[in-house]
This record gives C-alpha cells, structure tokens and sequence, in this order.
C-alpha cells in the first residue's frame, strides 16, 4: 500500500490515483517499464476511471421537467405568500455543477496519463478511447440538460411576466353579488344560486375599450330535476345596480350549450356539488372601464320543449 502525498489516504501500489482526492503520482506512471506491471497498472487504473464515470452517471443530471417543476413551485409559492413552502418537500435530487467538473476533471487527467502508460500498445489505446467516448457522450448530455433548463427556465419567466403584464387592466375594483339565492323561473325549486361576492373580469380591444365583461358564478342544485327527452333549460344572468333595476346596455347573457349541459347533468342525478360557470357580456355602448354601479345579478333558468337541444 501507498499514501498520497496530499490526503495521506492509502491506496494499493499499482494504483497511481488516489481515489479521496483524485491526486494523479505522475512519476510512478513513468517508473512503469515491465508489460507484467504495466498491464496490472492499466487494469487497476481503468477500474479507478471506470468508478469515477459510474460517479458521474450518478449526479443528478439536470432536466427541463425538473426545472420546470422547480419554477411552477416558486411561482405557487409567491400566490400562496410562502404558504405552500410548508407542505413542500425537499428535492431528492439537485445538480452540482461544481461536483461535476471537479470529478470530470480528474477523470480527464487519468485518461491522458493512461494513455502515457499504454503507449504502444492499440488494444490498450482502442480500450482507452471506448472510456473516453463514454465520457464526451456523459457530457454532451449534461451540458445538453443544464442548457435545455436555462431555456425553459427564461421561457417561463418571460410567459409568467407576459401574462401579468397583459392582464394588469384586465381586473377591476368591482365584484357583485346575487340579488337572491332563488333562481327566477320554473326551476326555483331545484337550483340555487350560491351566496359569494364575485369579482368582474374584463377583456380590452384594441382601442382600450371594455369589449367584454365576464362573471364566474356557482350555481347548486337543491333538488333533483328529472329531463324528459325533449325537455331542455335557458339559464341566463341578468346585471343589476343596487337597488336591483335592470342595466340595459349590457343584456342578458345565456350560459353556453356545454356548461347548461353539466347543470343538466347534475339536476338528473341530484348532485349536490356547486358548479361554477361563466357568463359573457358584451357592452352595447363605449366604455373604459367597468361601471361601478354594476352591483347585483340575477339568474332565470326556464325549462322549455323542443325537437332538439338547441345551440347557444
């Protein structure tokens, strides 16, 4: 057994790299003159760069998913102001870049002095180079992960900052609440709506007008409502001031065939869960921004015959 000169750790004779500190003993690589030895110095050395190459494979490669991840937490993070950091846990596993180089390095310097050591010999030099490829392929990939994670990394953060910046306006100070949890018509009896103050969302054109106004409502179903095959249902929202007269320049808003159909669902089966679903408005005239005496809403949802189930 030998000791390194620099960690003092021990390691076998025929072995010139210290396996602690990667420390390479140049000078018995040049000692080595007999084919006897010089081939057990060669098998040893390749078990070391073998080691060493099964190590690297073992760090955390890093991945566009992983990283992804990492941001989708960090932007969940600062919506929950850190709430979310107390359910979380730990990353298993986490690049070292500075890991990384530091075995990569020693590796590269065992290979050149292996091949200093098997000079002359091509089925040495062939061995060699097989290692040696399998290290530029380990590299390639990581190199290939750390700069497919700069670029998803600088996408969503660009996205994350382009959808705060577009829907900066596209909020207001107004919310509404329902006029009654009765719904208007004849199923008043069978569907409720739930009492929440609900925020108005609104889209701009390009003239920075108000072009629509959007309502995110939950509806409930009270009581099971059984359709009969031709049998289908208008549910529509109505905009009110406060004191509950209705505001003609935004007209009545019919929920769409898709989500009129889940209401429809949950009436047949009872189902006692709310739904939330969206009504648009289109304003019929100018305006910058949301009127503040918008205050109030209500809901009608009629049941009527028909030979099919109509479009919305």
């Amino acid at each position: 057994m030998s000791k390194c000169p620099v960690c003092a750790a021990s390691f076998p004779i025929t072995q010139f790299v210290c396996e602690y500190c990667g420390h390479v003993e140049t000078e018995r690589v040049k000692k080595i003159d007999t084919d006897t030895i010089k081939e057990i110095s060669f098998k040893d050395s390749m078990d070391v760069i073998k080691g060493n190459l099964n190590a690297l494979q073992e760090i955390h490669v890093p991945t566009a998913g992983g990283n992804l991840l990492a941001i989708l937490r960090i932007i969940v993070a600062i919506q929950t102001l850190g709430i979310a950091l107390i359910f979380w846990k730990k990353p298993k596993g986490k690049f070292n870049k500075k890991e990384f180089n530091k075995l990569k390095a020693i590796v590269i310097r065992n290979i050149k002095l292996l091949k200093l050591s098997a000079k002359g010999s091509e089925q040495l030099q062939d061995r060699i180079n097989i290692t040696e490829k399998e290290l530029t392929n380990l590299d390639r990939k990581i190199k290939s992960g750390v700069l497919i994670r700069r670029v998803v990394t600088i996408v969503v953060i660009v996205a994350y900052l382009t959808l705060i910046f577009i829907n900066r306006n596209n909020g207001s100070d107004v919310a509404v609440i329902p006029e009654s949890t009765v719904v208007e018509g004849n199923l008043s009896e069978n569907l409720e709506v739930v009492i929440e103050k609900y925020p108005v969302s609104y889209a701009l054109n390009n003239e920075k007008d108000v072009k629509k106004i959007s309502f995110y409502i939950k509806l409930k179903v009270k009581e099971e409502y059984k359709f009969t095959e031709n049998e289908w249902v208008n549910i529509s929202m109505t905009l009110k001031t406060k004191s509950g007269k209705d505001i003609v320049y935004f007209p009545e808003s019919k929920l769409n065939q898709r989500e009129t159909e889940r209401i429809v669902r949950a009436l047949n089966r009872g189902s006692k869960r709310e739904k939330a679903v969206s009504f648009y408005f289109i304003p019929k005239k100018k305006m910058s921004e949301v009127p503040i005496e918008i205050e109030k809403f209500s809901i009608h949802a009629e049941t009527f015959t028909v030979d099919s189930i109509p479009d919305n």
